[in-house]
């Protein structure tokens, strides 16, 4: 599937196509996340429980804050095999 949609296609200056892909835990193909990583895409996060209660966000405390991104940081660098640093960004969905 994944090779479908991403490797081997270059923009018109040759340049390859890269993604930003921003991870959950859940239903989560951390093998795939790996290979896009070392394929060159950009991983990122979005929350570990992917809540869409936004009043879930507003009222996390810095203890709530940490198990959605810096535990799911650490999660993720283990179980899709990335080093931490390369695991940049995070998406909220706060509107």
């Amino acid at each position: 599937m994944y090779e479908e949609l991403f490797f081997d296609r270059v923009n018109p200056n040759g340049h390859p196509v890269t993604i930003s892909l921003y991870v959950t835990h859940e239903y989560t193909d951390y093998s795939g996340v790996h290979e896009l990583w070392r394929r060159g895409h950009d991983i990122a996060l979005h929350s570990i429980t992917h809540q869409t209660n936004t009043q879930y966000w507003k009222d996390l405390d810095a203890a709530g804050w940490k198990a959605e991104v810096v535990d799911q940081k650490k999660q993720l660098a283990h179980l899709a095999n990335i080093p931490e640093d390369d695991v940049r960004g995070f998406k909220d969905i706060i509107k």
